[in-house]
């Protein structure tokens, strides 16, 4: 059943917001997309697309351009600074046809933004959007400089862990920041491939590459506190010295950066809100669950979120219940990743020793606990929402298996998610 065709403006351009600008546009809902940036370019460097967000692809018919130029990645596999395994999770464990990629941030970018613009999506950049305001009927977006956008009938915040559109006092948001940071760098190297390399000194450094493809490699290495400043005060060639002693994998990529500013720093916020939605107003991605990123969800939760409020504006009748549904369903599969990405945080980066001297004793044990092996793997692939609770890859077209309503946006998932066994 089609529901009405909306006007519908999604702030911020990142993955979810295009997501959402692909799926409803591609519908004939008249989509704007807010964007404070004046030129449009993806922010970060590599990416785990797991089997859950390539479900989300799948459904929009994007996910064979997604991972064109892509790493296949059989496993997670992790070090001590001793070289010895901390842990080691391959996607077999839950099911032979499940595999990871690697993916370029740049990649899934323009496979998105291409994707938006052919589908109508009308692109409004250098706009910093600050608030809203409702009516009965309608919605506003509201900048910095006191002009309103629109009006919409519904209003998509997907503008990352920063947002301030999430200041509605019926949202509740509760944010704090995470007191370390990270660095990447994206570079040339086959030094890694066919997994996410990751190695450990206690929970003070963590060294981190993840082929994309094509030669590509990401570079992920945890900040102490004072982030680059730090870093700054110590020296470039000391910092590579350190992190090329931790992980001589990493020797060819660190070759490449010659000075701090190759590097993209950034801190983390943790996000939670009481309801992601008032009235016509909806916040998704990293603006309504932003956490540490050791889980590696981020990405895949967002296109999640981006599909599941499409697929119900697409029915819709009523704007503000069909936000109100996409919200409740969708917050009750994410909290389980939210929560054990926030109890990872410390344990992967923190100041301390006992948390991480107590991971190095338990970790590599619990994988081989009856049961405790799937249900890593099966949270690491984003399939599990709980301890009972899962994703199934075998449809798309059952509310009750993922996601309402999704097969009116794009065919049938593609045989890489295709098993019955989940």
């Amino acid at each position: 059943m089609m529901g009405r065709r909306w006007r519908v403006g999604i702030v911020g351009c990142g993955m979810a917001g295009l997501a959402s600008a692909v799926a409803l546009a591609r519908r004939g809902h008249a989509v704007t997309l807010l964007e404070r940036a004046p030129q449009l370019a993806p922010v970060g460097a590599g990416l785990l697309l797991q089997p859950s967000g390539q479900l989300a692809l799948a459904a929009l018919g994007l996910l064979d351009q997604a991972i064109a130029r892509a790493e296949p990645i059989e496993c997670l596999h992790a070090w001590t600074h001793r070289r010895r395994t901390l842990v080691r999770l391959a996607y077999r464990q839950l099911d032979a046809n499940l595999t990871g990629y690697g993916v370029h941030r740049g990649d899934l970018f323009q496979v998105l933004h291409d994707h938006a613009r052919d589908a109508d999506a009308r692109f409004a950049l250098g706009v910093t959007i600050a608030s809203s305001r409702q009516t009965d009927g309608e919605i506003v977006a509201v900048d910095d400089a006191g002009n309103d956008h629109g009006p919409f009938d519904a209003l998509i915040a997907a503008d990352g862990s920063r947002s301030r559109l999430r200041s509605a006092p019926e949202l509740e948001a509760s944010v704090r920041e995470f007191p370390l940071a990270a660095a990447w760098f994206s570079g040339r190297s086959d030094a890694v491939r066919g997994r996410l390399h990751q190695v450990t000194l206690g929970s003070r450094q963590l060294i981190g590459m993840l082929p994309v493809g094509e030669g590509r490699c990401s570079l992920f290495c945890a900040l102490p506190r004072g982030g680059k400043e730090a870093l700054r005060q110590r020296g470039l060639n000391s910092l590579k010295q350190e992190i090329v002693a931790l992980c001589p994998e990493s020797k060819s990529l660190l070759e490449q950066i010659t000075t701090l500013d190759d590097l993209a720093c950034g801190g983390y916020q943790i996000v939670r809100l009481r309801q992601w939605n008032s009235g016509r107003l909806i916040c998704i991605g990293d603006a309504a669950h932003s956490t540490t990123p050791h889980l590696g969800q981020g990405v895949n939760l967002a296109l999640l979120d981006a599909l599941s409020v499409a697929s119900e504006l697409d029915r819709a009748d009523d704007v503000p219940t069909a936000l109100a549904r996409a919200a409740q369903f969708r917050r009750a599969q994410v909290m389980w990743c939210w929560r054990l990405s926030n109890w990872m945080g410390p344990v992967f980066q923190s100041e301390g020793w006992l948390l991480a001297a107590g991971r190095d004793l338990a970790l590599p044990s619990m994988p081989r606990i009856p049961g405790i092996g799937r249900l890593m793997v099966g949270t690491m692939s984003g399939l599990h929402t709980g301890v009972f609770a899962r994703l199934r890859c075998a449809s798309l077209k059952s509310p009750s298996v993922l996601l309402a309503g999704a097969e009116s946006i794009q065919g049938a998932p593609s045989r890489r998610c295709d098993t019955d066994s989940l």
